[in-house]
């Protein structure tokens, strides 16, 4: 019934384990620093290396059959770390999944098992510090040094090194979070000693509230550390294309509370409503009854009735419609 009428409208108008993944280096056992394991994951010292987050039965019993490998016996060790696993504890897992416990009967009462991992010296988490806090500090200010920031040790994988810094002072203080693979593994507090004085975006003139900011209406001005508040935009580019909520004065920074980002479409534009279904496509201008954002649901009404009718934007010209249901 909601697709007869549709139709007939366009129609009418045309067209747990994280946490163990790094540990501080100033707390783990010296000897594992230095341990290089054998082709069959044995080490010099006899406990058998891994490199996952689990300790699989394969990993510790290579004798029982192969479709039993994978069978899940423990979380692992932190990297660089090492732990004692029981052959009862073997025993239970093989239970776990209905095998025979006897299947191992034969090995030592317990196994030494090591996570191997990669060290990241302080040298090297403070480069990635530096590059990681550079785009948020405003121009004009540089690093002068990092503090805080000890060695980890950490599974292999692809490093990220994301900051968080707090309230903007010459000592500013930041989180600093480690990720592995797209996995955060520790966050640490740091903090950033900074040198310079902040040139921040500040308006040229006074600006009345609703207007949107143009990249004329800026100029970027020194600005005190004293001066800059938690709320305080410290780049242009988060001020430019921002609606203003308040007035704002000539050589006043711009706090981010008092922009918003402008909606994709503004109540009372006119875009284009598109229907297809089948191979039959179907347009014609409407009115928008609400502000839009692309992607989202939107109401609208044809330019000569009233009915509304819902769509969503595809762009800040076009929202699309499905005949036979609300989209």
């Amino acid at each position: 019934m909601y697709g007869t009428l549709v139709l007939a409208f366009l129609l009418a108008g045309g067209s747990a384990d994280a946490a163990r993944d790094a540990v501080d280096t100033r707390a783990a056992m010296p000897e594992t620093a230095t341990v290089s394991p054998d082709r069959k994951g044995r080490t010099e010292d006899g406990a058998i290396t891994i490199t996952g987050p689990r300790i699989r039965l394969g990993d510790v019993a290579p004798q029982v059959p192969r479709h039993l490998f994978d069978v899940d016996v423990a979380p692992a060790p932190a990297p660089g770390r090492t732990m004692v696993v029981s052959r009862s504890a073997l025993q239970d897992a093989l239970r776990r999944v209905g095998a025979d416990p006897h299947l191992i009967d034969g090995l030592p009462a317990y196994r030494t098992v090591r996570r191997s991992g990669l060290a990241l010296s302080a040298r090297d988490l403070e480069a990635r510090v530096r590059a990681a806090a550079l785009e948020h500090l405003p121009l004009g200010v540089s690093i002068e040094r990092v503090t805080g920031l000890s060695e980890l040790v950490v599974p292999h994988g692809e490093i990220e090194v994301r900051v968080h810094p707090g309230p903007l002072r010459r000592t500013t203080r930041i989180g600093v979070e480690i990720r592995v693979d797209g996995r955060t593994l520790r966050t640490v507090t740091a903090a950033l000693h900074l040198a310079g004085t902040p040139r921040t975006p500040q308006p040229t003139r006074a600006l009345p509230p609703g207007s949107v900011v143009r990249p004329g209406d800026i100029r970027l001005e020194r600005t005190p550390f004293e001066r800059i508040s938690p709320h305080t935009s410290l780049h242009a580019k988060d001020v430019v294309g921002k609606r203003l909520l308040r007035r704002a004065e000539p050589g006043r920074p711009l706090s981010r509370t008092a922009l918003r980002t402008p909606p994709d479409v503004e109540r009372g534009a006119q875009i284009e409503l598109v229907a297809e279904m089948r191979g039959l496509r179907i347009t014609r201008r409407v009115v928008a009854m609400e502000p839009g954002r692309v992607g989202k649901p939107i109401r609208v009404r044809p330019l000569d009735g009233r009915t509304p009718m819902q769509a969503v934007l595809v762009s800040p010209h076009a929202a699309r419609i499905a005949m036979g249901g609300t989209p």
